[in-house]
């Protein structure tokens, strides 16, 4: 498998360590104190510094240093763009590093400042990047972004990055598409000025006929604007809401940057050669950078004085060494053959090969097993096709302006996407699926949508309306006609949500960086949020009231405590070259300790892990793929691939094994467990095509020959599976599930089916469920954690958490017909490992990727046969018997009668005795396929419905989002060439997109959310995306696929 440790497995293995949601403290707990590292900044500067930039290039008087930095944009590589093939390793929350595999071109980035904004966030970085002679550090304002406009054919553009974008003369007046797959468009204007619009994004950088850049602006105008002193160095900054940044510089080097609350974000120091050698962040840690003879950056020493050392061959970057506390510093190294061949040896010593074409863009890997993958491109850098190690190929076609047009898997089936906005020739106005079903889409003048609609329903699936100067989002109206309504302070901050009935209003107020300070949820009860100077969220506390959490973190940004009523967990890391990893989490109560440990191999393969079950030991073959997992139960489990990688095998020694088929896009095909004599016990197959023609979803499921078919709406909801019918109306609501009526209210809810009714409270939790036994009651913490069900006198649920959401409960006590039970939950990075029910230890073995592989019930051992969905289809015993083959609904509720040997069953959720399922951030009802509250990231179109009501297809384990699950689908290959698109084409709303202004709520209305530490406290996407896996998304401690950066 062509792998190599990733940004994401470091976060990942931090699942642990998430700081989401609260609870109240209890009478008699001990009361926790606000952190000394809460911080509020002082109110906003406004008033800016400097003017115009002067009138001159902005090259003048930098003679020595313009043409190597010219020649290192026209025929280099430097910085980081999109077809860039980068290693990257991640120092911290703020800094990172990466090697350009092609040239071997080093590329440091330093986050100094990032300060939420209307459409824009303010992101400042200090990047450095090593191309010949050229080895300046570069900050993504003033005068090191402006245009090199010296060339006669061809204009330069520094972007964010520390990287060059060349426009070339078309011949026609204008220019060609910005190179290496930057999709960006330079427009020389009528009096000399010059405009940078981004296509996906729409954002727009303007400069002066000299070059200078004056401003970047959001489809809709709210812009952020740059003032220069009279020399052109940089004065200040105005963001999108008007606060103003300021700068202190010594010629052209910038020394300090001043946040708009007067705090120094940042303070940088040279050495006599000009060469940066220290930064300081605004927490007074610092960061130090060490040079060799040649002036090539050498030594990087992060905030708790660990050393990243590089060494380098011919001025190309040729080793890595990393810091780590256990065994010792461990070294990347790479060896540039030719000049379209790099071999990179990672510090297990296995070998990957990267082949580029002619503009160095990555185009083969074969790994050290001799697995190819490969991909080619078009003119513009878009990915024209991928080919697997089985020389599969995915293709795409575009048109001559760059738009993805179609996208066909290996096996045939088709997606297509249209282009018919004359105004806006780059925004998808059509995506049509390989069922022939097509979704429209309108925009406004700016770029933003403003209506996506169904052409086999002819219905409006969503409209969105805008107003103000801003042009915010003020009004969502869904398929079914129901509005949400959104309110703004003057600055643009999103302040006050309102759904449809009977949903409570809820309302947000800031800080003077836009950080959330406080949410009050539909039923009124407010939490307020307090920061460190690096925006990390550090308590949270009732109004008014007790503190409820306290966050501490090391200077590197890992959480190293977290208290919250009786418990505190305190966590540890080491460090590899994907980046910090987890190597113990100790959870303490009442005086009594649990801890779970973890160790790696050298390149950050989960290599133990060690909870209150015992010890499980992983291996890996020369390409990082797992082959053994010796469980704490006595069994050591393999595993084989094919060379694209999929596990074809899992062998269970003296039980038998699973074998698992796929087509050639990836999907998974057949199933099938054998005892050790090769006698079948059980098989699964699926199919996708429908007379003949290949389809994105899955079209019948054969289980031990008995066949079922399904058949999907317009909208791809599932609406027939065998005898069992759906439906669903336009906003995924279910309304006839398995024949019987379901009653939705306007805000999406469930409030009546067969012999029960259900109410909800203002922030939308089930409230109550009135059935023919009476009526039970839900209670919740003031964020919405459910603590209790009590109908009549009898408690039937209590639950207790160790965060502060519903991610990491710790016990749960049922009672049913009588009978109590109480589940004590242990959680990893993997997911839920181990369960004491009533005092007899459930435990089961995962992958590193969460996949369960073997449980053991008190003594009792089992081997677990598990498809694409996580879903245990069957459990072998160990001498090679059928003990089980769980059989459920589409929806997971089970048919099997006596109860099925294994809790963890349907899309892998550990199910109670009740019948709700945990998924991560909320409880799962699979009677009636829904779950019992809101989403709590509020990232789904229906905040209720499961999978998007399709889950046949789709999964959601995390509770917050819903995946594909089948794998190969073109869904996912246009969704990722329009998503970002589609995402921008709306304003941002406090900086978020169209789904931002619901999903600004996500990590607060039912906790923090790691996703909060950095969005909402003005993050950047990826660390968005990276964080908000942490708390919910098991797995992923394997280092992740890399193929292509």
């Amino acid at each position: 498998m062509l792998r190599s440790v990733s940004v994401l497995a470091a976060g990942a293995v931090a699942a642990v360590v998430v700081p989401v949601g609260l609870v109240p403290v209890a009478a008699g707990e001990p009361r926790l104190e606000m952190p000394t590292s809460a911080w509020s900044p002082k109110a906003a500067n406004r008033e800016v510094v400097g003017g115009l930039p002067p009138a001159v290039s902005p090259w003048a008087g930098e003679t020595d240093a313009r043409q190597p930095r010219r020649t290192s944009c026209a025929t280099d590589r430097e910085g980081v763009l999109p077809d860039f093939p980068m290693e990257r390793f991640r120092i911290s929350d703020r800094l990172q590093f990466a090697v350009n595999l092609s040239n071997g071109n080093l590329w440091v980035d330093h986050l100094a400042l990032s300060v939420r904004g209307t459409g824009l966030n303010l992101n400042l970085r200090m990047s450095h990047g090593v191309v010949y002679s050229e080895r300046r550090w570069h900050v993504n304002a003033g005068r090191s972004m402006a245009l090199d406009l010296s060339f006669t054919d061809t204009v330069l553009m520094p972007t964010d990055g520390k990287s060059c974008a060349r426009f070339t003369a078309n011949g026609t007046g204008g220019y060609s598409m910005a190179s290496n797959g930057l999709r960006a468009k330079l427009v020389k204007n009528a009096g000399g000025s010059y405009t940078v619009r981004f296509i996906d994004t729409g954002e727009t950088w303007n400069y002066n006929p000299n070059g200078w850049l004056l401003n970047r602006t959001d489809r809709n105008g709210n812009a952020i604007v740059y003032y220069y002193n009279t020399d052109g160095s940089l004065a200040s900054i105005a963001d999108t809401q008007g606060r103003v940044t300021t700068f202190e510089a010594i010629g052209a080097r910038v020394t300090r940057v001043v946040d708009p609350s007067g705090e120094t974000a940042a303070e940088y120091t040279y050495d006599s050669n000009n060469n940066l050698v220290e930064i300081e962040d605004r927490e007074g840690e610092t960061i130090q950078i060490g040079y060799n003879a040649d002036g090539r950056v050498e030594s990087l020493i992060d905030q708790l004085g660990r050393t990243w050392s590089l060494t380098y061959n011919g001025g190309k970057v040729s080793g890595v060494t990393t810091p780590r506390q256990s065994g010792g510093a461990v070294t990347t190294s790479f060896t540039y053959d030719s000049a379209t061949q790099t071999t990179q040896t990672d510090p297990n010593n296995n070998k990957t090969t990267y082949t580029f074409d002619s503009q160095r863009r990555q185009i083969q890997a074969k790994d050290a097993l001799g697995h190819t993958q490969s991909q080619s491109w078009t003119a513009n850098s878009d990915i024209q096709s991928t080919t697997d190690g089985l020389n599969n190929s995915t293709t795409g076609t575009y048109d001559t302006i760059g738009n993805l047009l179609t996208r066909r898997l290996p096996t045939g089936a088709t997606a297509t996407v249209g282009y018919t906005s004359p105004d806006h020739p780059n925004l998808p106005t059509s995506t049509t699926d390989p069922a022939g079903r097509q979704l429209t889409r309108e925009y406004d003048a700016g770029g933003n949508v403003t209506k996506i609609r169904s052409t086999p329903l002819n219905a409006d699936i969503e409209t969105r309306d805008y107003s103000g100067p801003k042009n915010l989002l003020t009004t969502v109206t869904d398929g079914n006609g129901r509005e949400t309504d959104y309110g703004y302070d003057p600055a643009g901050n999103l302040t006050l949500i309102t759904p449809p009935a009977p949903l409570g209003q809820t309302r947000l107020t800031y800080d003077s960086l836009s950080r959330v300070s406080s949410i009050t949820d539909g039923n009124g009860k407010r939490i307020d949020y307090a920061y460190d100077r690096l925006d990390r969220i550090v308590a949270i506390s009732e109004h008014n009231g007790p503190v409820l959490q306290t966050m501490s973190y090391d200077a590197v940004g890992g959480m190293a405590t977290r208290n919250h009523g009786m418990v505190s967990t305190t966590f540890s890391y080491d460090t590899y070259p994907s980046g910090r990893l987890i190597t113990t989490a100790v959870r303490t109560s009442a005086g009594a300790s649990e801890t779970v440990s973890y160790t790696y191999d050298k390149v950050g393969n989960l290599k133990t892990l060690v909870d209150p079950a015992g010890v499980a030991t992983y291996g890996y073959d020369a390409a990082n793929r797992l082959t053994s997992l010796a469980d704490p139960f006595g069994q050591s489990t393999t595993f084989g691939y094919d060379n694209a990688d999929r596990r074809t095998t899992t062998t269970f020694p003296g039980a038998g094994s699973q074998t698992n088929t796929y087509d050639n896009s990836g999907r998974l095909t057949g199933v099938m467990a054998k005892n050790t004599a090769g006698t079948e016990l059980f098989k699964a197959s699926y199919n996708y095509s429908v007379d003949g023609a290949d389809r994105d979803q899955i079209q019948s499921r054969t289980v031990n020959g008995n066949t079922i078919t399904y058949t999907y709406d317009s909208l791809q909801h599932l609406t027939q599976a065998g005898s069992t019918s759906y439906t669903v109306d336009n906003n995924d609501n279910t309304t006839q599930f398995d024949g019987a009526p379901f009653t939705i209210n306007a805000a999406d809810q469930l409030t009546a089916y067969p012999n029960s009714t259900v109410t909800y409270d203002g922030a939308g939790n089930t409230k109550t469920i009135t059935s023919p036994t009476g009526t039970a009651t839900w209670n919740y913490t003031a964020t919405n954690q459910l603590t209790t069900a009590v109908l009549g006198q009898t408690t039937q649920v209590s639950a207790d958490y160790d965060t502060t959401d519903q991610t990491q409960v710790r016990r749960i006590t049922e009672n049913t017909s009588g009978t109590t039970t109480e589940h004590v939950f242990t959680h990893t990075a993997l997911g839920l490992s181990s369960i004491k029910v009533n005092g007899t230890r459930t435990s089961v073995a995962r992958d590193p990727d969460g996949r369960l592989v073997t449980q053991q019930k008190g003594t009792t051992r089992h081997n677990l046969i598990i498809d694409h969905q996580g879903s245990v289809l069957a459990a072998l015993t160990t001498t090679g018997t059928l003990a089980a083959t769980p059989a459920r609904t589409p929806y997971g509720r089970s048919t099997t009668s006596p109860a099925p040997v294994t809790p963890f069953g349907y899309h892998g959720g550990y199910t109670l005795n009740n019948g709700l399922v945990l998924f991560g951030y909320r409880y799962y009802n699979p009677s009636i396929g829904r779950f019992t509250a809101p989403d709590p990231t509020r990232q789904e179109r229906n905040d209720y419905a499961y999978a998007q009501a399709d889950p046949i297809n789709n999964s959601d384990p995390t509770g917050a989002w819903s995946l594909p699950s089948i794998g190969g689908t073109v869904g996912g290959f246009i969704g990722g060439a329009i998503g970002v698109g589609l995402a921008a084409a709306c304003p941002a709303t406090a900086g978020l997109g169209c789904l931002g202004a619901s999903a600004v709520m996500g990590g607060l209305l039912g906790g923090t959310g790691a996703a909060l530490g950095s969005r909402l406290a003005g993050g950047e996407d990826e660390d968005v995306s990276n964080d908000g896996l942490n708390g919910v998304l098991g797995g992923m401690l394997n280092p992740l696929g890399r193929f292509f950066s």
